[in-house]
């Protein structure tokens, strides 16, 4: 998938070394642990780097024993498959001697420590392999919360190869709480929806005018997770309680456009700067009114992107979108389905969830419905489950034969079920 859709890799042989739950086996198995990750992954287009090790333990001793380990470990890479250069990943606190071994060396959550280290070493390579999604540290306290996104590290010193966003989607595992069942601080939920903070990325890495609205709701109901790994709680959509009327908001408009006009039922709010404000994120003070939030976007003087919320009514329909109508007939083959919640007038709605019960007969079989919401209480095979901000994702899988699945979705106060077809063929 990485080779097809252009994802660059680093390819990790270990997460530890002598230490952690490789250390047993460390001895005997990391030559051959090591050779079939090389051997198996060189012609993948996608690997850029070999990774010799995460956030290891020997980084932070003083003896000169992981020195020797790294070099060993590099000298091999080089040995075996010399086309990609080798990296290892440096956690808070290491040695310094430690991050001058490999080709490259990674700085996880350190992006003010690499600063520092660069003025000393400007022959170093550097590359963030994990940075947090929205906030940044300062050298020797990387819990300072500072509000300053470290893709703009990135994006502001050359020297920087690039960075990976720790994480990109949602997981099982890793949980903070025993009311979670996994990492909620991707960009993309464990459903791949798109969450509103996966705009500003999206507005960075594009060349193309973008402009999004969210509102800043700190007593939003989502799962927050561990709190370096936070972003503002943020909501795309604009429909709040009675309770709010008249209420001033803090909205925001996350673009990479020059400034941006913000009207509120076709009433101009103002213009902007995008450079008057961190993170790409314009900050507008507007009291709640239901109707329409309108973002405009402006290059040079010009309207070049536009963006729209809208107070939607009580759900009325749902849509059954799925990624592919026709797969494989080998008993494997999968198809996800995206349900969205609309109102009347066909607006998409975020507040008002639904309970959802998934049937599939015919030439295939159902494996479960998940909503995004890592919390959830319900089997993951289950065939019931409420909507999460107005969207679930059924995944069907066929049979050892080919024919046709019908998949039918019934809503709570609806008596007639929602349906899609999917074929299989060999």
């Amino acid at each position: 998938m990485c080779d097809r859709m252009g994802f660059i890799v680093i390819d990790e042989a270990f997460d530890k070394w002598k230490s952690g739950y490789y250390a047993k086996y460390f001895d005997e198995w990391w030559q051959k642990d090591m050779e079939d990750m090389l051997l198996r992954d060189r012609n993948h287009p996608s690997v850029v780097l070999w990774s010799i090790g995460n956030e290891l333990q020997e980084a932070w001793e003083s003896s000169d024993e992981g020195v020797e380990r790294a070099k060993m470990l590099q000298d091999f890479v080089h040995q075996k498959e010399p086309s990609r250069m080798a990296i290892l990943s440096a956690q808070n606190n290491h040695q310094e001697k430690f991050s001058g071994v490999t080709d490259v060396i990674g700085y996880n959550y350190l992006e003010a420590r690499m600063l520092s280290d660069h003025k000393k070493f400007p022959e170093r390579r550097f590359m963030i392999t994990e940075e947090l999604p929205y906030y940044s540290g300062e050298e020797g306290n990387i819990r300072s919360y500072t509000p300053y996104n470290p893709w703009n590290i990135i994006a502001e010193n050359e020297f920087v190869a690039g960075g990976f966003i720790w994480s990109g989607v949602d997981y099982l595992g890793e949980a903070a709480s025993r009311e979670s069942h996994g990492w909620p601080n991707g960009l993309f939920d464990i459903c791949m929806f798109e969450k509103p903070r996966a705009a500003y990325h999206r507005a960075m890495w594009n060349n193309k005018p973008l402009v999004s609205i969210a509102f800043l709701d700190p007593s939003l109901d989502i799962d927050h997770g561990r709190d370096l790994w936070q972003w503002p709680k943020m909501a795309s959509h604009w429909n709040l309680p009675r309770t709010y009327f008249g209420q001033v908001i803090q909205v925001c408009t996350i673009t990479n456009c020059e400034e941006v006009e913000m009207f509120m039922n076709g009433k101009s709010m103002g213009k902007q700067k995008t450079a008057d404000f961190t993170n790409n994120t314009i900050i507008w003070n507007i009291p709640y009114r239901p109707g329409t939030l309108e973002a405009k976007g402006y290059n040079d003087g010009k309207e070049v992107a536009a963006y729209q919320l809208a107070t939607s009514k009580d759900t009325d329909s749902l849509t059954l979108t799925p990624d592919r109508t026709m797969i494989k007939a080998d008993g494997q083959d999968l198809s996800h389905i995206a349900i969205q919640l609309y109102d009347e007038d066909g607006k998409p709605v975020q507040t008002d969830d639904k309970e959802l019960t998934v049937t599939v007969e015919g030439d295939g079989r159902f494996l479960g419905i998940d909503n995004g919401d890592l919390r959830r209480k319900n089997s993951f095979s289950g065939n019931r489950l409420k909507t999460y901000f107005g969207k679930a994702l059924v995944v069907v899988q066929s049979l050892r034969k080919a024919g046709t699945m019908t998949v039918s979705v019934e809503m709570e106060g609806k008596a007639t079920p929602y349906v899609v077809t999917i074929q299989s063929a060999r």
